[in-house]
Order: structure tokens, then sequence, then C-alpha cells
């Protein structure tokens, strides 16, 4: 859902946190009793107070298709819980961990007293934590081997330098992306580890904000309360990417989806697609899924138009970013678009739940839901949306790529044109020597 507003318990679908924090305490007590089966089994550990969390993750991971047990640790207990095999964390038995540590808890001096002009004082106690980060994931045996995910370090918001924070040689900045780039080496190195991006999340909402002071030194929580469902959410998309394959190929719409107009009625010509508003949306669009299809996401169309006319406007529109060609599958017809996505599903020789949806138009979205509920649909306000929501979509996050990733379009685009060819010559050997 796109308004923010909590549907009941048995519908959550995903879209931007809720505004309301009751209703997230509501739907967690909900989550806790519903549902049967296996439960993805999560423990929180933290150098601050990490519980606040709690019914927001329940409620996110439940948006992203994740039934939880959660696990929380006290303020401070992550050595104690992890280290000690009679702890409530191994009794717990948890599927992933998520381990966060802040040099604002464990170091609180190094940030504001400025002990030499080198900044190796902070530096020092990032290192600290560093490698008391990588001593767990060392630790880790046989009967420890859960899945990690590691937060790493946002930039403490406040400096005793102030706004020449970034100008001296012992700046926060400095000594904090120092220490991201150790922690990075460090965790992809361990296997079975992963980084959840705190710092990034951090910045994404502003460092500023995020910090409300009478939360953090009532309770040692360290995010204040209009942030609580973006933290977890967040999260949630981090846990899933850790647990779960990413979606494999993204299907679009073309009229005032993929292109601004409706090709069959405008012609190409008066399709806006440009530099300039309202065609640098639609451009936009283009952009985001051509990033996409480098990292090895598969490109479909889905659009009620005629086949020839769509051909036409990938081949003739100086402004597309991305062609005819550039897409795995096609379905370009008068049916329903959930045939359509089902025919393609059978020729990539994929199931549905490897399939996103995306529709400027709500008829065509709730068609797709209802008659193939396995594909995850986008939801979108407006066409000036459209970026954004995109970018924002949780289904094709991924915490490490591989060569083959980058390669899969290739690959699909091959094995198409072999099976042109093939169809092309009156025998096998015909068509081996083609070849």
């Amino acid at each position: 859902m796109a308004d923010g507003s909590p549907a009941d318990v048995g519908g959550l679908t995903y879209g931007p946190p809720f505004a309301d924090s009751a209703a997230y305490h509501r739907l967690a007590r909900e989550l806790k009793t519903a549902g049967e089966g296996r439960r993805l089994r999560v423990a929180l550990l933290a150098s601050y107070t990490i519980g606040f969390l709690e019914p927001f993750l329940r409620v996110e991971l439940r948006r992203v298709g994740i039934d939880a047990d959660l696990l929380v640790g006290g303020f401070g207990e992550v050595e104690s819980l992890w280290l000690d095999p009679a702890s409530a964390l191994h009794r717990f038995h948890p599927d992933l961990v998520v381990v966060a540590l802040r040099v604002e808890d464990v170091s609180p001096d190094a940030l504001i007293r400025v002990a030499d002009a080198t900044g190796e004082t902070l530096r020092a106690a990032y290192g600290a934590l560093v490698d008391r980060l990588a001593s767990l994931l060392q630790s880790r045996g046989v009967t420890t081997s859960w899945t990690t995910l590691v937060a790493n370090f946002s930039v403490p918001d406040l400096s005793p330098f102030g706004v020449g924070d970034a100008s001296v040689a012992s700046s926060r900045q400095e000594a904090t992306a120092y220490a991201n780039r150790q922690l990075r080496e460090v965790v992809t190195g361990a296997g079975g580890a992963y980084l959840w991006d705190y710092a990034g999340l951090v910045a994404s909402r502003g460092a500023a904000q995020w910090r409300d002071d009478r939360l953090w030194f009532l309770g040692r929580i360290p995010v204040a309360a209009p942030h609580h469902g973006a933290a977890a959410q967040h999260l949630a998309r981090t846990i899933r990417a850790a647990v779960q394959p990413s979606a494999k190929v993204l299907v679009l719409d073309l009229d005032n989806t993929l292109w601004g107009g409706v090709v069959g009625d405008d012609g190409v010509e008066s399709l806006k697609v440009g530099d300039d508003y309202p065609g640098n949306v639609f451009k936009a669009v283009q952009r985001h899924a051509r990033g996409l299809r480098d990292r090895g996401i598969l490109l479909a169309i889905a659009s009620k138009n005629d086949p020839d006319v769509v051909r036409d406007a990938f081949q003739r529109h100086p402004e597309f970013l991305l062609r005819w060609d550039d897409f795995a599958a096609h379905a370009v017809s008068w049916g329903p678009k959930s045939a359509g996505i089902m025919a393609m599903a059978d020729q990539l020789g994929l199931g549905l739940d490897a399939f996103v949806f995306l529709d400027d138009n709500p008829v065509e979205r709730a068609e797709v839901r209802a008659v193939a509920p396995s594909v995850r649909v986008i939801d979108v306000e407006a066409w000036g949306s459209l970026p954004r929501a995109l970018a924002a979509c949780p289904w094709f996050d991924q915490l490490a790529t591989s060569a083959e990733d980058l390669r899969r379009a290739r690959q699909y685009e091959e094995e198409r044109a072999r099976h042109a060819g093939a169809a092309l010559h009156a025998s096998v050997e015909d068509y081996l020597a083609s070849l």
C-alpha cells in the first residue's frame, strides 16, 4: 500500500513506513500469534538499547514476506550473549543475528576530546570496534553458524571542530570512512556475514534529526521516535536480502510508465522522453531500469498495444535509453497483462515469484495481483513518483553481486538469439553451421 496507512494483519503489503507508531504496536501483537509454520528467528544485539525496534521490525519483516520470532539483547549485551553457549542467544537458535556497535557508546571521549592533531585517537577507537566485530565473526563454529548482519558506522553528528570538522586531519568524517572500509573487508571476508548499511540509512534521513537527546539520555535509544519505522524498514529489507534471493525480472508497462503518452493514439513523435519536464520523469524510469539490467536483472514488457507500433517506437525515438532488444521477453497484445506475464514466465523458465511488475494504472496492477498473486507489484501514487518507486523497490535488493549476476541479461539475450536462429533453419545441421 502506498498511502502510509496500516492494513489488516493478513494483508500487509510493502509501502512507506506507517506514520502511526501505535499501529506498529497493534499489528506486532497480532503478528506474534498469526500464521503457522516455520518462522525466521532473528536476534538483535547492540551497544545501545535496541529493543525499541522490536514491534516495528516485526511488522516491516511481514511487509516483505517474512514471519519472524525476535530475540532482543539487553543494552551492551553483545559478547556475553554471543560467546556463552548457555546464553539466551544460543538457546534461541537464531537463523540471523544483527550486531550493531557504535563508537559513541563505547569510546565517547574519543569523539569529543582532541587528543592529537592526526586523529589517531578516534581511529584507534574505531579500530577497536572493528577488532571486536572481527573476533565475533571468527568465533562462529559449527553450532553458531548463523547469518550475521553487521551495522556499519554512521558519522556522529557532534564535533569539537563544529563546521570545520571536514577541514582537519582528525575529523570524524575521515575516521568513520576509514573504519567503514576496514569493516567492509572484515565482513566480506568472513563468509555468511553482510553489512547493514546503517550509515546510509542515517545519511538518507538526516543525521541532525536522527537522534533525540531525551531518548538517548533517558534510555540509551539512539534513534528519534519519528524514524523508528524507517529504521525497521531498512533493516527488514537488509534481512530479506540476506536470507532470500532477489527477484529476477522487472516487467514494465509502456504508455505513461516507460514513456509519456499513448503511442497508439499520440504517435512516436509525441511520446515524452527527454531531459526536460515531463519527459525527464520517464527518462529517469528508463535509467533506473537500465541500471537494474546492468546488475543482471532481466527486463520484460507487458503492454496493451500493437506490437508493430511498439517496435517502431523503440527503433525511432531518439531519446530512449532502452531498446527492444534490451528486453528478455515481450508480452505486447490486447489480452490481460497477467496472462502475458505468465506466458513470459514459461518462456524464461522462471516462477512467477521471480517477477516484479511496474504499471502506472491501478486497474492493471489490481488485475495482476488478483490473477497472479505471486507476482510482486510496485504501487505508485502518480506517474511523477515512478522513478522513486522503482528505486525504492525492495524486491531487487542484493547484499552481494556475482560475476554471474552481471552476465545474466547477456546470457538470456544470447539464448533468445539461438532460439530465433534455430527457427529460421530447416535442419539441425543448417542451424549448427549458421552458428
